[in-house]
């Protein structure tokens, strides 16, 4: 793996969303180093060469889901310290203790302004990794 930078990986199957977060990404900050992975897959194999920051990955994804991706994450001792966030639309409560016990960094809401997620993606940046946006 390369030694670990400024870089984030985002995972979701769906393009727009893919390119909105990237768009707030640019805005929140432009040296950060992004990403995108299509689904759970495709992000284990990013993984092979990349030692990002952390992962934000949508929750509703085709063929491995947030949930999936996550617990091969924390059980892969190579992957294990890797903060993950889950994103998504809405968590049910049985779903947000799951998220939390499979070891998520957090779960976060995906917001419906740019605005909103902007600040979402700033304030837990610097909360989680004192990065200075």
């Amino acid at each position: 793996m390369t030694s670990k930078g400024k870089t984030i990986i985002y995972v979701d199957d769906d393009e727009d969303d893919r390119d909105i977060f990237r768009e707030v990404m640019r805005d929140v900050n432009p040296k950060l180093d992004l990403v995108l992975a299509k689904d759970g897959q495709d992000a284990l194999q990013k993984l092979q060469v990349l030692d990002p920051i952390c992962l934000f990955i949508d929750m509703n994804m085709p063929k491995m889901n947030g949930l999936q991706l996550l617990t091969i994450l924390k059980g892969d001792p190579a992957l294990a310290t890797i903060p993950a966030f889950i994103l998504t639309t809405a968590l049910t409560p049985a779903q947000t203790l799951e998220v939390k016990s499979l070891g998520a960094q957090d779960y976060l809401i995906k917001p419906s302004s740019f605005e909103e997620f902007k600040n979402l993606l700033k304030t837990n940046l610097q909360k989680h990794f004192g990065l200075v946006l």
